[in-house]
């Protein structure tokens, strides 16, 4: 069962995750961002940067490598998932980089391709999640301004995700508990 989203804060899926994650008590999110809470489109809302002795929310790193950042977030992940149109952007392409790179360390993360644009692709996801037993799930993929309508597709398809999950391992402790009885 997922218990918690990560990223790295930029617009489009990055920011879809963190506000999915943000909209499920169960759910916390965290991840990691540039010096001074930079994003893409601008500055990081203070509300996605976690607050004083709390492991909720980006930290802000020293880094200002995109790639060093996905791999600071991959290192906290039990596996990443790329959401994509098409072609991989440089958000998904740092992230496997940077899995590559904690492979070659002995690091192994599972990573799975997923299109928000294909309703199939949810059920792949979960199955995927369920397979490798996720719980700390880095979400990456491109930003607002390399795809239109990604924050969008991405809020419902990592909420879809999320929601099915939680019904789905529920729903397996209660036919667990039905079967002790």
């Amino acid at each position: 069962m997922l218990t918690k989203i990560l990223s790295c804060g930029m617009s489009g899926a990055e920011r879809a995750a963190l506000d999915v994650a943000m909209e499920r008590p169960l759910l916390k999110h965290g991840g990691y961002c540039q010096k001074g809470n930079i994003a893409n489109d601008g500055a990081i809302d203070a509300r996605y940067i976690a607050q004083r002795f709390s492991d909720i929310g980006l930290v802000e790193l020293e880094e200002t490598s995109y790639k060093s950042i996905v791999k600071r977030c991959l290192i906290d992940a039990d596996g990443a998932l790329i959401l994509r149109s098409g072609k991989h952007t440089r958000q998904g392409r740092a992230a496997l980089s940077a899995s590559y790179d904690l492979t070659l360390e002995g690091r192994l993360r599972p990573v799975i391709t997923a299109d928000p644009w294909l309703v199939w692709h949810i059920h792949k996801v979960l199955n995927w999640i369920v397979d490798h037993r996720i719980r700390h799930l880095f979400i990456t993929g491109p930003n607002a301004s390399e795809r239109t309508g990604i924050y969008e597709k991405s809020l419902s398809f990592i909420s879809d995700v999320a929601s099915q999950d939680f019904i789905r391992s529920h729903w397996n402790i209660l036919n667990y508990k039905d079967k002790d009885l």
